[in-house]
């Protein structure tokens, strides 16, 4: 199986076998979970109110700077 990954160009310790339309292919066994996260967490940032990129990132730094102002569960 090594052999096969090296010549497929897969890493990981788990490779799928995956049919689709009649054909078979494998890939990286994460792979299909990210696509899966990727479907279903499509349109919630719309939905929570986020219509750019730019201001989800603007809320993440937002996030960061408060966790990384409190200490021992109290403000500095």
């Amino acid at each position: 199986m090594s052999q096969i990954k090296n010549e497929l160009i897969l890493s990981g310790d788990k490779v799928a076998m995956l049919e689709k339309n009649g054909q078979f292919y494998f890939e990286n066994s994460a792979m299909p979970a990210f696509s899966r996260a990727e479907e279903t967490f499509e349109g919630e940032a719309e939905k929570a109110g986020f219509h750019s990129e730019e201001a989800m990132q603007d809320y993440m730094k937002d996030i960061r700077k408060e966790v990384r102002g409190l200490v021992c569960g109290y403000t500095r």
